[in-house]
């Protein structure tokens, strides 16, 4: 677990709250976190630690299967979006908006709502509009509804945690099922749980979130939970009896909708939220014989950046087409910068089509955008003419890597990356022991990054040896000082790891790989240079698997 004041992934994040609380049977972890770059704040959920460690592939993979669920929602005024995902110190971190004044629970904490019945009516359609919505879109059930996962914004009701914290049960490998089994953080929250779950969590379904819906009207009425008690057998039981506060509500109509939501038998209850909403509607009419509120549709258009932020989710959630999809939208909204074509150039790199991906690099080298000098466009630029070089030296069109290579150092020669796409060419071009002096150049001018550059130097080293002119304690020290640094995953990381494979280094490239495999578990790329390894070693039925595993990895 992260505490405040910890500032992960060096430094881009930094810890300013935790937000759940640690002593509870959730399997999430909450933190408020600030943003470096942008001075921004969100809120980051991710599974406990425990979780992790219990089995970390298979935590990652059902973690990673909410989030793309959680995306599929797109935007909805009612439900609170997921608006990045990111490998926080290794651990999947999804990242949502913060609302100030908190959670559903802090209103009732007060009786905020208490006897006030239009208010309650207003945002129980809310909740209605908001699931029916996420139903349309394949969710079949939220699974945990709750006071702490409903969210009030000016006004406006948000649900959050579309299965994030709380992975169905049924759908957890053994191992994890082992591990959430005595919490029943797996299923959903006790005070909250139909009685069909208790007794089967599978059978989770859209009539198990209205029974919940069906207790939080309740509370929010009556002020109280009516299940709410010190013990989990007796909350079990109390969910197989009828609940006492019914009886103190003072609107009938009402009285009848919440009972007929928290019903034992789930066929007794709403079919749907858009049949508890025309419930809700009636009561709302006889109550105040006003206007109902009418429901807030989604919006249909986004801004470019909105568009270009959901490509990146989805690209590094490995779902390339809907990356596209998502960029083609933020190229027709907004005017192109370097971002967007670095972008497109990524997901072209991810499909093999590195034609493509030289084009896009190109134009977000050249866009003729406004941008100050060592500004945040500034790096993108140089950033692309260094993707340029790395993507012609794997088409094998030296010349071209080469022309961009000097001109990087022309003109951008105070930046390391232009001294490592540098080296780069002298490592095609034979000329190791200038690769060797680029790279400590490189490493002069930065204190980040030096993994990389390391690796780079051993590939130039490894290629001098095999000419015979380098001892080989040069490399065994090299080589040390490298497995000494913390693991790194970075632009030149990769292109060294390439190099090695290229070169005939496979020895060393697989050691390097599984060192950087071990911090950063799953990644695509790396399990891509695994599966090309085992592809030149005559070994189909590992690259088979490494190749399997791919398709549940991350680009991050």
């Amino acid at each position: 677990m992260f505490e405040p004041g910890d500032t992960p992934n060096s430094g881009a994040y930094t810890v300013l709250r935790v937000l759940s609380n640690p002593q509870n049977a959730s399997m999430g972890c909450v933190y408020l976190f600030g943003f470096r770059e942008n001075g921004g704040i969100a809120v980051g959920k991710t599974f406990r630690d425990e979780l992790f460690a219990s089995d970390y592939r298979a935590a990652r993979k059902c973690f990673l299967r909410e989030v793309v669920t959680w995306l599929s929602l797109e935007h909805h005024p009612n439900i609170l979006p997921a608006a990045m995902f990111d490998l926080v110190e290794n651990k999947p971190m999804v990242f949502t908006e913060f609302c100030n004044n908190g959670d559903l629970e802090n209103d009732l904490k007060i009786g905020r709502f208490r006897r006030n019945l239009k208010p309650v009516l207003k945002l129980a359609m809310q909740l209605c509009d908001a699931m029916s919505y996420a139903k349309s879109k394949g969710v079949i059930a939220h699974r945990d509804l709750k006071p702490t996962n409903l969210f009030i914004k000016n006004g406006m009701l948000k649900v959050g945690d579309f299965g994030i914290s709380q992975s169905a049960a049924s759908t957890l490998p053994l191992g994890l099922r082992r591990f959430v089994g005595s919490t029943l953080s797996g299923i959903g929250t006790p005070m909250y749980m139909a009685p069909e779950l208790w007794e089967d969590p599978s059978l989770f379904s859209e009539q198990s979130d209205i029974y919940a819906t069906g207790l939080v009207l309740a509370e929010m009425y009556g002020g109280y939970n009516p299940v709410a008690t010190c013990s989990l057998e007796d909350v079990r039981v109390r969910h197989f009896t009828k609940l006492p506060i019914l009886d103190e509500f003072k609107d009938s109509n009402f009285r009848a909708v919440v009972a007929k939501c928290v019903e034992q038998k789930p066929q007794n209850r709403f079919n749907t939220f858009a049949d508890l909403r025309k419930s809700l509607v009636e009561v709302y009419e006889k109550r105040f014989k006003g206007k109902v509120p009418t429901p807030i549709m989604p919006e249909s258009t986004f801004g470019g950046s909105w568009y270009y932020n959901r490509a990146i989710m989805f690209y590094r959630l490995g779902q390339i087409a809907d990356a596209f999809r998502y960029m083609d939208k933020a190229f027709d909204e907004n005017a192109p910068n370097p971002r967007y074509f670095l972008l497109r150039a990524g997901l072209h790199e991810s499909k093999g089509n590195l034609e493509s991906a030289v084009a896009d690099c190109l134009r977000a080298a050249w866009e003729d955008v406004h941008y100050q000098p060592r500004g945040k466009e500034y790096e993108y630029k140089v950033f692309a003419f260094a993707c340029c070089v790395d993507l012609f030296l794997q088409l094998s069109k030296i010349a071209d890597a080469l022309e961009i290579a000097d001109g990087m150092l022309r003109f951008h020669g105070e930046t390391p990356i232009s001294w490592i796409s540098k080296a780069q060419v002298d490592i095609e071009q034979g000329k190791y022991h200038d690769a060797i002096n680029r790279c400590a150049e490189a490493t002069r001018r930065t204190s980040d990054g030096r993994s990389g550059i390391l690796l780079l130097q051993l590939v130039a080293l490894l290629c001098l040896q095999n000419e015979g002119t380098l001892a080989m304690n040069s490399i065994r020290d090299l080589w040390e000082a490298w497995l000494a640094l913390p693991a790194e995953l970075d632009e030149t990381s990769l292109t060294a790891l390439r190099l090695l494979i290229q070169h005939g280094h496979l020895d060393y490239a697989k050691k390097a790989i599984m060192k950087i495999e071990a911090t950063f578990c799953g990644n695509r790329k790396l399990l891509r240079l695994l599966a090309s390894i085992s592809r030149i070693e005559k070994r189909d039925v590992e690259a088979q698997e490494y190749e399997r595993q791919m398709a549940e990895g991350v680009f991050c």
